[in-house]
């Protein structure tokens, strides 16, 4: 950005050096600082000279003495090798009177004193980029029928991705052999993530799409609200707040993703484990950068197992608790966007919270003619063999005793049919089935003690 900033003025651009001349070794921060000052009184005289300087958090270190290698306990540094920190007054009066024009550039800057960060005339963030940006990049970088449309969608809807990570790719895929064309797709995936996983970032938490057995359609939710209104009310104003509520499975997550789709907008998942941190006030930052981007980005957001943000303040045991659904309502207070909570455990939702909720749409478990509809399509779908018509009564009526029965469990089954490599047919699909449901039940009559 600083080379384009260059450029677009017509300037000379200058940097400060990170490489001892003299033995090619590393420069110390001191010696760097000393380069920008020669520096500053060599293009003095120069119109259209500007000075980078990079990586400058090495230069603005604590004023702690401790943090000074080689500095014996309880001794204060010389002001020759001590970093800025212990020239506060010297070093404010540098960068208030550089005659050259200076970019600083730093990864941090929560190591740099507000004294030093208040004498710049201009700060600016630079943040990981938008989706759409992302997908562009990635379509010039990787582009060219190497990958497919698909896969692009799906990397770019990972929020840690950068241009770096993308350049690296690129420049690694340029080193496989011809040979391995066929697997350019899987390789490029895996330099990124194993990128990603090496600075502590999860692929994911993006805008994924939402996959299933059968082409998706609204006919096969059980929900307590016209969803075709809501879609239309919402393109018309795509500003509201929304609690999708009910067991797993019933199609919370899917909607939100269908509805995103429909808006034409990008969507931003999160999860409990995407904000959850174990440092106090991170978990609150993380809410507030969540809430940040999607208005940066006009994005639908979707904050999925809410209930572990949102449970009722009466019932916390800890202050952090308290002020973690503090954080959450102002956010909701001040988001213009279309915001969406899904929760398998409404009850134990906040009072105060769930009053701000604009609409509350309850998912509800398949009826039985749903549940047949489905039935029919996923066989259709797998590409199974047409029951003979006395059979498919038979299946039926043992359909239709399953009450609690989502369009998650038919998902479930496919993806383990497929793992196991078996033929789908109607017997199989329906006994599956069973298996869920009868597991699900099982689960909700497990009763525990303490004490």
């Amino acid at each position: 950005l600083v080379r384009a900033l260059a450029t677009a003025c017509g300037a000379q651009l200058f940097e400060v050096s990170f490489e001892d001349e003299e033995d090619s070794g590393p420069t110390t921060s001191r010696q760097r600082f000393r380069a920008y000052l020669f520096g500053q009184r060599l293009l003095a005289s120069s119109q259209r000279a500007v000075i980078l300087f990079d990586e400058v958090e090495d230069v603005f270190c604590g004023a702690d003495p401790f943090t000074v290698p080689g500095l014996p306990r309880g001794r204060m540094p010389r002001p020759d090798t001590a970093p800025l920190g212990h020239a506060k007054a010297w070093t404010n009066h540098v960068l208030e009177s550089n005659p050259v024009p200076a970019i600083w550039l730093c990864n941090a800057m929560h190591d740099i004193d507000p004294a030093f960060l208040r004498r710049f005339q201009y700060v600016l963030e630079l943040r990981t980029p938008p989706q759409s940006v992302r997908r562009k990049m990635l379509t010039q970088s990787l582009g060219h029928g190497a990958v497919s449309s698909q896969w692009i969608s799906k990397v770019a809807s990972w929020d840690y991705l950068t241009p770096a990570q993308i350049e690296h790719a690129s420049k690694v895929l340029q080193l496989l052999d011809p040979t391995e064309a066929q697997n350019i797709q899987v390789l490029a995936e895996q330099v990124i993530t194993s990128n990603l996983s090496a600075l502590g970032w999860r692929p994911g938490g993006g805008t994924s799409s939402q996959t299933g057995p059968t082409p998706y359609r609204l006919d096969w939710l059980n929900a307590s609200a016209d969803l075709l209104q809501v879609i239309s009310g919402l393109r018309s104003k795509p500003s509201a707040r929304l609690c999708f509520s009910g067991p797993p499975g019933t199609g919370k997550t899917a909607f939100a993703y269908h509805l995103a789709q429909q808006l034409d907008k990008p969507l931003i998942h999160r999860r409990a484990s995407d904000l959850l941190s174990c440092w106090v006030g991170e978990t609150e930052a993380n809410l507030a950068r969540m809430f940040q981007q999607a208005s940066r980005e006009h994005a639908v957001l979707l904050l999925d197992e809410a209930d572990s943000f949102l449970r009722d303040r009466r019932d916390a045991a800890r202050s952090w608790e308290v002020t973690q659904v503090n954080e959450l309502l102002v956010q909701m207070e001040s988001f213009e966007g279309l915001f969406i909570c899904c929760t398998n455990l409404v009850e134990v939702l906040d009072s105060a919270v769930f009053r701000r909720f604009d609409l509350k749409i309850h998912f509800r478990f398949l009826i039985q003619p749903q549940a047949w509809e489905l039935f029919c399509e996923t066989l259709k779908n797998a590409g199974a063999v047409e029951e003979r018509a006395s059979f498919a009564d038979d299946l039926r009526v043992r359909l239709g005793r399953l009450d609690n029965l989502t369009p998650g469990d038919f998902a479930t089954v496919v993806r383990r049919t497929r793992v196991l490599g078996r033929p789908l047919d109607g017997e199989e699909l329906l006994r599956a089935l069973e298996d869920e449901c009868c597991a699900k039940a099982t689960t909700r009559m497990i009763r525990g003690f303490a004490g």
